[in-house]
């Protein structure tokens, strides 16, 4: 009686329908198996008959998976259902609507985990003076604290420092100080795309000297990377800020104000970079009114951890407050330690 039932046991697995992924070329070979992934227009097969393959997905004319499989597309969806595929470089989904989309719109099917670093966090202190020459000489000195933590998707940034400026009448030779301030700093950077990326930063700031009681910027923006390789980045930004201050013994104001730019860096071998930036912000109610910032800094790496830093920034000012052609040059010098 045991052995019958085997018997009908064996039976019954060997009339059973055996499903399995099925791939069929272009020029009409055919393969069943497990479709692995599909990575940088290569599809990786576990095929029963001849092991594991790795072929182009232009060579193939149908793909059936009995399984549903992960797919990523260009526009940062994911859709994990049965995939099939039809003629003219389209798939389609086994679904009731029957979606179709180009494989030009599939960046991945059923890609590894992500592989790289761990979340890392770094953290950095950094000292800064700046000269302006002209008949009234100012100087100031910057000393802050800049953390950031990197995650898969994103960073956190924040930063802390203390301010200090001062003047001197050239003529004169009287001095006075014209700014002693704290400000504290945050930001998140994450990633849109390959190449944009949004942010969202806000930034607190005091200073006794000015009688500023409080000034909070916020802003949200986005950054796309136009050129990105191992020595050479270029960056377009624009971002809206929104300002709030309060002077003591004066009314609060805000204000909301757009700002665009670009950055770029180049690098020359392993200790070398020079950069150089503009920015531009027009005034919200008039757009003739407006204020450029153009700047250009050299860095170079004096030890794995010590980094020496010089730039030379120009604001200028289509409407100066002064008695001035609105122009501000800036000389800066300063070092960076990173401390973990």
């Amino acid at each position: 009686m045991k052995l019958l039932t085997i018997l009908v046991a064996m039976l019954f697995l060997m009339g059973s329908p055996v499903f399995a992924d099925e791939l069929i070329f272009k020029n009409g070979d055919h393969l069943t198996g497990r479709l692995t992934n599909l990575i940088d227009g290569k599809i990786t097969f576990d095929a029963k008959t001849v092991g594991t393959v790795t072929v182009n997905i232009s060579d193939i004319e149908t793909i059936a998976t009995d399984d549903p499989v992960e797919v990523h597309l260009t526009n940062g969806e994911t859709i994990k259902m049965k995939l099939m595929s039809v003629k003219g470089g389209f798939f389609s989904l086994d679904s009731p609507d029957m979606r179709i989309f180009s494989d030009k719109d599939v960046v991945s099917i059923n890609p590894p985990p992500p592989v790289g670093p761990m979340p890392d966090t770094t953290g950095t202190v950094n000292a800064n003076s700046t000269f302006e020459p002209g008949k009234v000489e100012k100087t100031s000195t910057d000393v802050n604290f800049d953390m950031k933590h990197q995650t898969r998707a994103g960073t956190i940034s924040a930063q802390t420092g203390v301010l200090y400026a001062e003047q001197k009448d050239r003529a004169s030779l009287l001095k006075s100080t014209t700014q002693d301030s704290f400000y504290a700093v945050g930001k998140y950077d994450f990633c849109l795309d390959k190449r944009p990326f949004g942010y969202l930063s806000t930034k607190f700031e005091t200073d006794r000297i000015a009688k500023l009681d409080k000034r909070l910027t916020t802003g949200v923006g986005m950054d796309y990377c136009v050129i990105d390789k191992s020595d050479l980045n270029f960056r377009v930004n624009s971002d809206a800020l929104v300002l709030y201050e309060k002077f003591d013994g004066m009314n609060d104001k805000s204000d909301i104000n757009a700002q665009l730019g670009y950055n770029v860096q180049k690098r020359f071998g392993r200790n070398w970079v020079l950069s150089h930036g503009l920015k531009y912000v027009p005034e919200s109610r008039d757009l003739s009114n407006l204020l450029l910032t153009t700047n250009a800094e050299l860095k170079a790496n004096l030890t794995r951890f010590l980094l020496w830093n010089f730039s030379v920034t120009m604001n200028y000012d289509s409407t100066p407050s002064d008695n001035t052609d609105g122009k501000d040059l800036k000389y800066m010098m300063g070092v960076q330690w990173n401390v973990f």
